[in-house]
């Protein structure tokens, strides 16, 4: 994103909504580490150029299934 187009976005985001998003994953055995590191890093991008709140990511007790949540 460039200069003014981020210094835009960010005077305009205090009239923005705010919303949540929930998702479900499947992961593929073996790629629950890669899955994992990959969800932190794209969260951090989303934090630090769209303003979001954060994210939780939670695993289910099979081992395969993921629940997330993002605002």
């Amino acid at each position: 994103m460039d200069a003014k187009l981020h210094e835009v976005w960010q005077s305009e985001r205090l009239t923005a909504f705010m919303f949540t998003v929930i998702y479900s994953f499947k992961v593929k055995p073996g790629k629950n580490s890669q899955f994992e590191k990959a969800w932190h890093d794209l969260t951090e991008l989303i934090y630090e150029f769209e303003g979001s709140i954060g994210s939780r990511l939670h695993q289910l007790e099979n081992n395969r299934d993921y629940i997330a949540y993002a605002q």
